[in-house]
Protein backbone atom coordinates (compact mmCIF):
# COMPACT_ATOMS: atom_id res chain seq x y z
CA UNK A 1 0.00 0.00 0.00
CA UNK A 2 2.90 1.87 1.06
CA UNK A 3 4.78 1.76 -2.60
CA UNK A 4 1.32 2.23 -4.35
CA UNK A 5 0.55 5.67 -2.55
CA UNK A 6 4.13 6.51 -3.42
CA UNK A 7 3.90 5.34 -6.84
CA UNK A 8 0.96 7.24 -6.90
CA UNK A 9 1.97 10.72 -5.40
CA UNK A 10 5.27 10.66 -8.06
CA UNK A 11 2.69 9.96 -10.98
CA UNK A 12 0.83 13.28 -9.69
CA UNK A 13 3.80 14.91 -8.96
CA UNK A 14 5.03 14.38 -12.59
CA UNK A 15 1.74 15.65 -13.96
CA UNK A 16 1.72 18.89 -11.95
CA UNK A 17 5.71 19.69 -13.32
CA UNK A 18 3.98 18.65 -16.99
CA UNK A 19 1.56 21.11 -16.86
CA UNK A 20 3.70 23.53 -15.27
CA UNK A 21 6.24 22.94 -18.94
CA UNK A 22 3.10 23.56 -21.08
CA UNK A 23 1.84 26.75 -19.04
CA UNK A 24 4.09 28.60 -21.76
CA UNK A 25 2.98 31.76 -20.29
CA UNK A 26 3.76 31.02 -16.70
CA UNK A 27 7.39 31.84 -17.32
CA UNK A 28 6.88 35.03 -19.11
CA UNK A 29 4.61 36.18 -16.24
CA UNK A 30 7.31 35.27 -13.68
CA UNK A 31 9.98 37.43 -15.56
CA UNK A 32 7.85 40.11 -16.26
CA UNK A 33 7.01 40.28 -12.55
CA UNK A 34 11.26 40.09 -12.11
CA UNK A 35 11.88 42.37 -14.20
CA UNK A 36 9.46 44.90 -12.91
CA UNK A 37 10.10 44.67 -8.77
CA UNK A 38 14.28 44.88 -9.86
CA UNK A 39 13.85 48.16 -12.40
CA UNK A 40 13.28 50.74 -9.86
CA UNK A 41 17.15 49.47 -8.52
CA UNK A 42 18.88 49.54 -12.10
CA UNK A 43 19.43 52.92 -12.86
CA UNK A 44 23.44 53.09 -12.24
CA UNK A 45 23.63 49.69 -13.32
CA UNK A 46 22.82 49.17 -17.24
CA UNK A 47 24.13 45.60 -17.26
CA UNK A 48 21.41 44.34 -14.60
CA UNK A 49 18.90 45.80 -17.58
CA UNK A 50 20.25 43.59 -19.75
CA UNK A 51 20.39 40.42 -17.93
CA UNK A 52 17.01 40.96 -16.68
CA UNK A 53 15.55 41.79 -19.83
CA UNK A 54 17.33 38.73 -21.35
CA UNK A 55 15.26 36.69 -18.54
CA UNK A 56 12.31 37.98 -19.82
CA UNK A 57 13.17 37.83 -23.96
CA UNK A 58 13.71 34.16 -23.21
CA UNK A 59 10.33 33.97 -21.16
CA UNK A 60 8.85 36.07 -24.31
CA UNK A 61 10.36 33.56 -26.99
CA UNK A 62 8.97 30.35 -25.26
CA UNK A 63 5.45 31.77 -24.91
CA UNK A 64 5.36 32.57 -28.86
CA UNK A 65 7.27 28.88 -29.14
CA UNK A 66 4.06 27.28 -30.54
CA UNK A 67 4.78 28.07 -34.63
CA UNK A 68 7.80 27.90 -35.49
CA UNK A 69 8.20 30.98 -37.44
CA UNK A 70 7.36 33.20 -34.48
CA UNK A 71 10.22 31.67 -32.56
CA UNK A 72 12.46 32.45 -35.57
CA UNK A 73 11.33 36.24 -36.01
CA UNK A 74 11.19 37.00 -32.10
CA UNK A 75 14.55 35.61 -32.01
CA UNK A 76 15.98 37.29 -34.08
CA UNK A 77 14.82 40.66 -33.05
CA UNK A 78 16.03 39.68 -29.45
CA UNK A 79 19.95 38.85 -30.52
CA UNK A 80 19.66 42.26 -32.81
CA UNK A 81 18.72 43.98 -29.51
CA UNK A 82 21.20 42.38 -26.92
CA UNK A 83 23.78 43.25 -29.80
CA UNK A 84 22.77 46.98 -29.96
CA UNK A 85 22.84 47.37 -26.29
CA UNK A 86 25.93 45.71 -25.68
CA UNK A 87 28.04 47.54 -28.47
CA UNK A 88 26.12 50.90 -27.64
CA UNK A 89 26.81 50.44 -23.87
CA UNK A 90 30.25 49.83 -24.60
CA UNK A 91 30.79 52.99 -27.34
CA UNK A 92 28.50 54.86 -25.57
CA UNK A 93 26.33 55.60 -29.20
CA UNK A 94 23.18 56.91 -29.12
CA UNK A 95 22.06 55.86 -32.06
CA UNK A 96 23.07 52.15 -31.39
CA UNK A 97 20.45 52.76 -27.62
CA UNK A 98 18.10 54.07 -29.22
CA UNK A 99 17.78 51.37 -32.09
CA UNK A 100 18.17 48.92 -29.48
CA UNK A 101 15.51 50.52 -27.51
CA UNK A 102 13.41 50.12 -30.79
CA UNK A 103 14.05 46.63 -31.34
CA UNK A 104 13.06 45.72 -27.66
CA UNK A 105 9.54 47.29 -27.87
CA UNK A 106 9.02 45.65 -31.43
CA UNK A 107 9.45 42.63 -29.44
CA UNK A 108 7.26 43.24 -26.27
CA UNK A 109 4.80 44.01 -28.95
CA UNK A 110 5.08 41.06 -31.33
CA UNK A 111 5.00 39.01 -27.66
CA UNK A 112 1.68 41.10 -26.54
CA UNK A 113 0.02 40.24 -30.38
CA UNK A 114 0.69 36.35 -30.34
CA UNK A 115 -0.20 36.06 -26.75
CA UNK A 116 -3.50 38.14 -26.82
CA UNK A 117 -4.05 35.89 -29.94
CA UNK A 118 -3.63 33.20 -27.69
CA UNK A 119 -5.72 34.08 -25.39
CA UNK A 120 -8.34 34.91 -27.35
CA UNK A 121 -8.33 31.23 -29.44
CA UNK A 122 -10.52 28.50 -28.08
CA UNK A 123 -13.60 28.11 -26.21
CA UNK A 124 -12.16 27.52 -22.50
CA UNK A 125 -10.53 29.65 -19.85
CA UNK A 126 -7.57 27.83 -19.09
CA UNK A 127 -4.74 28.58 -16.22
CA UNK A 128 -2.44 29.12 -19.22
CA UNK A 129 -4.76 31.79 -20.50
CA UNK A 130 -5.23 33.77 -17.75
CA UNK A 131 -1.07 33.96 -17.24
CA UNK A 132 -0.95 35.16 -20.66
CA UNK A 133 -4.07 37.85 -20.47
CA UNK A 134 -2.22 39.56 -17.23
CA UNK A 135 1.56 39.33 -19.45
CA UNK A 136 0.03 40.80 -22.00
CA UNK A 137 -1.39 43.60 -19.53
CA UNK A 138 2.54 44.07 -18.06
CA UNK A 139 3.58 43.91 -21.91
CA UNK A 140 2.03 47.16 -22.37
CA UNK A 141 3.31 48.82 -19.51
CA UNK A 142 6.95 48.12 -20.56
CA UNK A 143 6.47 48.48 -24.10
CA UNK A 144 4.97 51.94 -23.31
CA UNK A 145 7.76 52.42 -21.14
CA UNK A 146 10.34 52.05 -24.08
CA UNK A 147 8.33 54.77 -26.10
CA UNK A 148 8.22 57.34 -23.36
CA UNK A 149 12.61 56.46 -23.22
CA UNK A 150 12.80 56.63 -27.19
CA UNK A 151 10.70 60.12 -26.95
CA UNK A 152 13.10 61.93 -24.38
CA UNK A 153 15.99 60.45 -26.63
CA UNK A 154 14.75 62.64 -29.22
CA UNK A 155 13.18 65.49 -26.83
CA UNK A 156 15.27 65.77 -23.98
CA UNK A 157 12.34 68.94 -22.56
CA UNK A 158 9.78 65.63 -23.39
CA UNK A 159 9.48 64.93 -19.39
CA UNK A 160 10.16 66.42 -16.12
CA UNK A 161 10.81 65.01 -12.83
CA UNK A 162 9.41 67.15 -9.62
CA UNK A 163 12.35 66.17 -7.70
CA UNK A 164 15.35 69.00 -7.62
CA UNK A 165 17.71 66.25 -6.95
CA UNK A 166 16.71 64.22 -10.07
CA UNK A 167 15.44 66.52 -12.51
CA UNK A 168 16.48 64.21 -15.63
CA UNK A 169 14.40 60.95 -16.05
CA UNK A 170 16.15 58.09 -17.05
CA UNK A 171 14.82 54.16 -18.01
CA UNK A 172 13.41 53.46 -14.36
CA UNK A 173 11.76 56.35 -14.33
CA UNK A 174 9.92 55.52 -17.26
CA UNK A 175 8.79 52.14 -16.41
CA UNK A 176 7.25 54.09 -13.16
CA UNK A 177 5.39 56.56 -14.92
CA UNK A 178 4.19 53.88 -17.64
CA UNK A 179 2.58 51.61 -15.23
CA UNK A 180 1.19 54.56 -13.38
CA UNK A 181 -0.28 55.99 -16.16
CA UNK A 182 -1.31 52.44 -17.25
CA UNK A 183 -3.50 52.14 -14.20
CA UNK A 184 -4.51 55.61 -14.83
CA UNK A 185 -3.22 56.89 -11.25
CA UNK A 186 -0.84 59.90 -12.40
CA UNK A 187 0.73 60.98 -9.13
CA UNK A 188 2.07 64.14 -10.68
CA UNK A 189 6.15 63.86 -10.12
CA UNK A 190 7.01 63.15 -13.54
CA UNK A 191 5.26 65.24 -16.39
CA UNK A 192 4.94 65.18 -20.04
CA UNK A 193 5.60 68.45 -21.75
CA UNK A 194 5.75 68.28 -25.15
CA UNK A 195 2.54 67.64 -27.80
CA UNK A 196 3.70 63.72 -28.59
CA UNK A 197 4.47 62.81 -24.84
CA UNK A 198 1.50 63.70 -23.86
CA UNK A 199 -0.45 62.12 -27.02
CA UNK A 200 1.21 59.02 -25.72
CA UNK A 201 0.56 59.22 -22.49
CA UNK A 202 -3.26 59.69 -22.68
CA UNK A 203 -3.54 56.49 -25.47
CA UNK A 204 -1.69 54.61 -22.73
CA UNK A 205 -4.59 55.04 -20.10
CA UNK A 206 -7.27 54.79 -22.84
CA UNK A 207 -5.72 51.09 -23.49
CA UNK A 208 -5.03 50.64 -19.81
CA UNK A 209 -8.95 51.04 -19.38
CA UNK A 210 -10.03 48.99 -22.18
CA UNK A 211 -7.64 46.24 -21.72
CA UNK A 212 -8.98 45.97 -18.44
CA UNK A 213 -12.71 46.07 -19.70
CA UNK A 214 -12.62 43.44 -22.88
CA UNK A 215 -10.31 41.35 -20.70
CA UNK A 216 -12.78 40.95 -18.23
CA UNK A 217 -15.51 40.32 -20.51
CA UNK A 218 -13.72 37.64 -22.46
CA UNK A 219 -13.03 35.41 -19.06
CA UNK A 220 -16.00 36.19 -18.29
CA UNK A 221 -17.84 34.46 -21.78
CA UNK A 222 -15.30 31.37 -21.24
CA UNK A 223 -15.78 30.71 -18.14
CA UNK A 224 -20.15 30.83 -18.81
CA UNK A 225 -19.51 28.35 -21.78
CA UNK A 226 -17.67 25.66 -20.00
CA UNK A 227 -20.62 24.05 -17.96
CA UNK A 228 -22.29 23.53 -21.60
CA UNK A 229 -19.72 21.85 -23.60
Amino acid sequence: MNRTGKGQGRKGLMRTVLALIKDRCLYLLLSLVVLLLVYPYTGSYPVLILVFNSLTIIGGVYAVSAAGRHIVFASVVAALHILCFAVGYSTASSVLRIAGLSLLAVFYLYTFVRVIDYVFQGKEATGDKIFGAISAYLLLGFVWSILYSLVFSLQPGAFTVSSPADSRPGGPDFVYFSFITLLTVGYGDITPHSGIARSIAILEGVAGVMYIGVFIARIVSLYRREPHQ
